[in-house]
């Protein structure tokens, strides 16, 4: 994900990007090695937007401490949301709708895509981007 929506989401969700390096680091921190950021495209800022915004709103409204992310990526083509710390009930089931819609909206532009596998990687990506795969 670009450093622009990267900032985006550690400053929209500063308690669920704790970890996030806010100063110009694109990627998570803690107890000081790197880990990686938001290893996915920006087709899939939306999704990853959402997912966080329900989160915090499923946090707040249990009144439970909100999670914090270690590790955003795509893997097999889906969408992987990793957290360190205690996950409010309804929690899963926020991960698994975004991990369903990802897999059908391409992770380069966010239009409607389609997984498929090519030399052992998998991508979600619409028609145009899968033609544009380098």
């Amino acid at each position: 994900m670009n450093e622009l929506n990267t900032e985006r989401l550690g400053r929209d969700f500063p308690e669920l990007y704790a970890l996030y390096g806010g100063d110009g680091n694109t990627s998570f921190t803690r107890f000081g090695f790197a880990r990686f950021g938001f290893e996915c495209g920006d087709g899939w800022y939306r999704l990853v937007r959402t997912l966080s915004r329900e989160i915090v709103e499923l946090c707040r409204a249990q009144d439970a401490p909100i999670p914090v992310a270690s590790q955003v990526k795509a893997k097999f083509g889906v969408l992987r949301f990793y957290v360190e710390g205690a996950c409010p009930e309804g929690f899963l089931a926020c991960l698994r709708r975004a991990a369903e819609r990802s897999a059908r909206t391409c992770e380069r532009c966010g239009e409607p895509g389609e997984r498929s596998g090519r030399a052992g990687v998998w991508r979600t990506l619409c028609a145009d981007c899968r033609e544009a795969r380098p």
